[in-house]
């Protein structure tokens, strides 16, 4: 009989422990200290006469936001964002570089990800003002202690990025994203949570 409670202890001591996840809810302040400082990217724009002319576009990383709410349950994670819309852009042209951008309007939107594996749909407003926006459908799930989300496009011919998001040992948010672009890069975003 010992024995056989002795198995057992051993036999339960041998399992993996199943740990939540962790929970990610609050709203969190970009740190720039531990964030990569620019993303830049390429955009290859037709022009009228069938040109292409090659912009490159500065900006903050994504999301380039300095504050967004995070809200999760157990099915669910809602990301409440803001997005300051361009009302142009910064491009090199020949090799000067011009900048017309000018900030325009301040939109607020969010996106919700199910937890059960299902795909999601939302929106995400361009960020040039008067474009239509985006339509993106993700699946999220928790590897370990990180949210990893798996984004595509609509349209079919755009590859597949990723953003994933986990706490550091401070505390901290850490969110790696993969672009939604041609060549993709990975880049780093960090964020501290702001007091309650």
């Amino acid at each position: 009989m010992i024995g056989i409670i002795v198995a057992a202890v051993l036999a339960s001591a041998m399992e993996p422990v199943r740990r939540e996840p962790p929970n990610i809810s609050g709203t969190w302040i970009y740190d720039p200290a531990l964030s990569d400082r620019t993303s830049r990217r390429w955009l290859a724009v037709p022009k009228p006469e069938g040109a292409v002319l090659p912009m490159d576009i500065d900006q903050p990383p994504e999301p380039s936001r300095n504050q967004f709410t995070i809200k999760q349950d157990p099915s669910t994670v809602t990301l409440e964002l803001g997005l300051t819309q361009q009302s142009g852009m910064a491009r090199t042209v020949s090799g000067v570089r011009t900048d017309d951008s000018r900030s325009a309007t301040v939109v607020q939107y969010s996106v919700a990800y199910r937890l059960d594996g299902a795909e999601s749909r939302n929106e995400t407003p361009s960020t040039l003002e008067g474009r239509t926006a985006s339509v993106t459908f993700s699946t999220a799930t928790w590897n370990g202690s990180v949210l990893v989300v798996t984004i595509r496009a609509e349209r079919p011919e755009r590859p597949t990025g990723t953003c994933s998001f986990h706490l550091d040992y401070d505390g901290r948010l850490i969110v790696d994203t993969t672009n939604l672009v041609e060549t993709p890069r990975t880049y780093t975003t960090a964020y501290t949570k702001k007091p309650a």
